[in-house]
């Protein structure tokens, strides 16, 4: 039987964001109090200047009864090296 492995298929919490540092797809970090979540792998981009190696979260606002926002995931695919992508809509959460 072969096998395939699939990558990273949930978030990993990396904590606060640091410079001179790689982040993977999928990590999640806190930068000035908001939260970001990879889309690609990067050294050293800070999250709020760099789109194209991630997503935006959450603001760090405390969250109001009845508030929060769902992704909106439009696709689940796996790339040719093995990677999970998943495609999100782009006004999801608002």
């Amino acid at each position: 039987m072969s096998t395939r492995n699939l990558g990273r298929m949930s978030p990993v919490h990396e904590g606060v964001w640091v410079s001179g540092k790689w982040y993977t797809a999928l990590d999640v970090v806190v930068y000035r109090n908001d939260t970001y979540i990879a889309t690609s792998r990067s050294f050293s981009s800070a999250p709020s200047s760099n789109p194209e190696y991630w997503g935006f979260l959450s603001d760090g606002s405390p969250p109001t009864s009845g508030s929060g926002s769902v992704l909106d995931v439009t696709s689940v695919t796996v790339n040719d090296n093995g990677e999970l992508i998943m495609a999100i809509a782009e006004d999801a959460g608002d």
